[in-house]
C-alpha cells in the first residue's frame, strides 16, 4: 500500500521534470545559458537522479512484498545478461567482460525474475568499485545446473556483514533499504536455485547463482 501510494506522486514529479526539460529546449540560447549559469540545469539533473533512487526503493518494496510465482519459458542466460547490462548505467572507469559457455543451451526459467536478479547484482558490483575496476560475468554448465558468477574487483565485504547480506533491510549503504539482495535470493529460490557469495576486503566479491537447467 505504501509503495502504491508513493508511485503516483513520483510519476507526477517525473512528468513535471520531463515537461520542464522540453520547455527549456524551446528557449533561446542565451536564456538556456542563463539557466545553466545559475545552476538550474544541474538542479534538474540532480532531481532526476534522486527520483530514480526513490523509484528504485518503491520497486524494491513491491518486489519484496508480492508473491513470487515464476512463469517458466525456455530462456537464454547469455541474452538475459546482455539485457541486464544495457539496463544499468556502467561507470566509465569499469570494464565488463562476459564469458558465455557454448555448451549451455536454453534453460527453463522466468526471464523477468532472472533479469531483475542480474540487474541487482550488476548494480551492486558497479557501486562497489567507486575507484574503477572490472566486472567479469561467467556463464557455464555445471551438471544439471547453469551457473552464473559475477566477480568484481571492488572494496569487498567484511566477514561480519557477509553473514547478514541476504537479510531484508540490512544495508551498509547510505541510500536504499537493503532489499536488493533479499529480492535476488527470493527470485532465485523461486526457481529452486541458489545464490552464494565469496568476498575479501580490498580485493573484491563474487556472487554465484545456480539455476536448474530443466
Amino acid at each position: 500500500m505504501v509503495s502504491h501510494d508513493l508511485r503516483n506522486p513520483l510519476q507526477a514529479i517525473v512528468y513535471s521534470v520531463y515537461n520542464t526539460e522540453e520547455e527549456i529546449k524551446s528557449l533561446p540560447g542565451n536564456t538556456k545559458s542563463l539557466l545553466e549559469e545559475h545552476g538550474f540545469i544541474a538542479f534538474l539533473e540532480n532531481l532526476k537522479k534522486q527520483v530514480g533512487c526513490m523509484n528504485k526503493i518503491v520497486t524494491d518494496l513491491q518486489d519484496y512484498a508480492k508473491s513470487t510465482k515464476p512463469e517458466f519459458y525456455a530462456v537464454d542466460l547469455h541474452g538475459i545478461v546482455e539485457e541486464a547490462l544495457k539496463s544499468v548505467s556502467r561507470p566509465d572507469n569499469v570494464a565488463v567482460v562476459v564469458n558465455p559457455d557454448p555448451a549451455l543451451g536454453r534453460i527453463r526459467g522466468d526471464p523477468q525474475l532472472i533479469r531483475r536478479a542480474f540487474i541487482n547484482l550488476i548494480t551492486n558490483a558497479f557501486q562497489a568499485m567507486p575507484g574503477g575496476g572490472s566486472l567479469e560475468i561467467s556463464i557455464r554448465k555445471d551438471g544439471n545446473y547453469a551457473q552464473v558468477s559475477f566477480t568484481d574487483t571492488g572494496v569487498g565485504i567484511s566477514p561480519e556483514n557477509l553473514k547478514r547480506l541476504f537479510d531484508p533491510f540490512f544495508t551498509t549503504k547510505a541510500k536504499g533499504m537493503g532489499l536488493g539482495l533479499a529480492i535476488c535470493k527470493k527470485m532465485i529460490d523461486a526457481h529452486r536455485g541458489s545464490i552464494d557469495v565469496q568476498s575479501e576486503l580490498g580485493k573484491g566479491t563474487r556472487f554465484t547463482i545456480r539455476l536448474p537447467i530443466g
